[in-house]
Protein backbone atom coordinates (compact mmCIF):
# COMPACT_ATOMS: atom_id res chain seq x y z
CA UNK A 1 0.00 0.00 0.00
CA UNK A 2 2.62 2.38 1.37
CA UNK A 3 5.12 1.40 -2.08
CA UNK A 4 2.31 1.85 -4.56
CA UNK A 5 1.11 5.88 -2.70
CA UNK A 6 4.65 6.47 -3.06
CA UNK A 7 5.10 5.59 -6.54
CA UNK A 8 1.78 7.51 -7.31
CA UNK A 9 3.22 10.33 -5.55
CA UNK A 10 6.49 9.91 -7.48
CA UNK A 11 5.69 9.82 -10.44
CA UNK A 12 2.92 12.80 -10.06
CA UNK A 13 6.44 15.20 -8.71
CA UNK A 14 7.94 14.27 -12.15
CA UNK A 15 5.13 14.56 -14.50
CA UNK A 16 4.49 18.10 -13.10
CA UNK A 17 8.79 18.31 -13.04
CA UNK A 18 8.58 17.63 -16.96
CA UNK A 19 5.68 19.87 -17.57
CA UNK A 20 6.80 22.49 -15.88
CA UNK A 21 10.39 22.33 -17.64
CA UNK A 22 8.04 22.12 -21.00
CA UNK A 23 6.55 25.36 -20.23
CA UNK A 24 9.90 26.68 -19.23
CA UNK A 25 11.43 25.34 -22.88
CA UNK A 26 8.63 26.84 -24.42
CA UNK A 27 9.00 30.35 -22.72
CA UNK A 28 12.91 30.43 -23.51
CA UNK A 29 11.88 29.10 -27.36
CA UNK A 30 10.42 32.68 -27.58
Amino acid sequence: MIGLAKRGQCQTAVTTFAGHCSLVMAFLGK
